[in-house]
């Protein structure tokens, strides 16, 4: 007998394929945004079930509804409209591939195998993210900055930047390893984390420097968090192959008050402000020059 006929193809399996939206360009580029079977509404408020920070998006700027393989896309009366092949659309059925733009943000509708979500997931966290602190990385800090400074001047909002200096880190390695000091650094960062608002963003962008961006809120009160997150870092007590370390940080505040004011000013004033706290003696919070505590 012929051992081969014996032999069936083994049937096609099926898996399902997940309906989302990918943001190709703006905020939170390589964003994945899984789609249900409801309706849902996409816009910048509070109230939309996807959110879009971007000046450009309304409040409620459209609403997608999955049908079969297809997205319906439907306008909601926004100011700057749903544009899909260049033209500005009142409502239009769109399918796997397809974008569309709101705003500034560039919106591609896509059925993902789940594999494959969870895989854009991890790389988008691995382009986004410094491994050893899971806070954000240079790159999407500069990036988060210049969008926030954008958005504060246009519509004269607050915002705030924190700068974190470990005091005598060099010290810290050279007597334990650098194995503690990833170790103190993956403990501060918790710190820090832990003392922000889920609309703040920290960032470690050099070996010990961390920064921290605060949406609406004043240098006054962006002093109190940063004296939180100081005194929280001193009383810390991190253990390291049978020896607890300890160490301290100095912090610059500065804050968006000008309308001249720029990315680059504001992030020059904090690391100013913290280079200050370091000559006056370390562990210590002090702001930018012109905004005195």
């Amino acid at each position: 007998m012929d051992l081969t006929s014996r032999v069936r193809p083994e049937p096609e399996v099926v898996t399902e394929r997940v309906p989302c939206l990918v943001v190709l360009r703006g905020e939170d580029e390589g964003r994945i945004i899984p789609l249900g079977k409801d309706p849902c509404t996409v816009g910048r408020g509070e109230g939309a079930m996807v959110r879009l920070a971007d000046p450009g998006v309304s409040r409620e700027h459209a609403r997608v509804r999955v049908e079969a393989e297809r997205l319906r896309v439907e306008d909601l009366g926004s100011t700057n409209g749903v544009i899909y092949h260049g033209r500005r659309i009142q409502q239009a059925l769109i399918g796997d591939g397809d974008c569309l733009q709101l705003g500034s943000c560039l919106l591609a509708f896509r059925r993902n195998h789940p594999d494959e979500g969870r895989l854009l997931r991890r790389l988008y966290h691995r382009a986004t993210s410094d491994l050893l602190t899971g806070l954000g990385n240079r790159h999407s800090f500069e990036d988060r900055l210049g969008r926030e400074v954008e958005r504060a001047r246009r519509y004269r909002r607050l915002l705030s930047l924190l700068f974190l200096d470990l005091d005598h880190f060099k010290r810290v390695n050279d007597l334990h390893g650098h194995r503690a000091g990833d170790r103190v650094l993956a403990a501060v960062a918790r710190t820090v984390r832990d003392a922000l608002r889920s609309t703040d963003f920290a960032a470690r962008i050099g070996g010990e420097e961390i920064v921290a961006l605060l949406p609406e809120c004043a240098c006054e009160k962006a002093v109190e968090v940063a004296e939180k997150i100081r005194t929280r870092i001193e009383a810390l007590e991190i253990p390291h192959e049978g020896a607890i370390l300890h160490v301290t940080a100095s912090l610059g505040v500065a804050s968006l008050d000008r309308p001249e004011d720029t990315a680059a000013k504001l992030l020059a004033e904090a690391d100013a402000a913290c280079y200050r706290a370091k000559r006056e003696g370390r562990n210590r919070v002090m702001t930018a020059e012109r905004n005195p505590v």
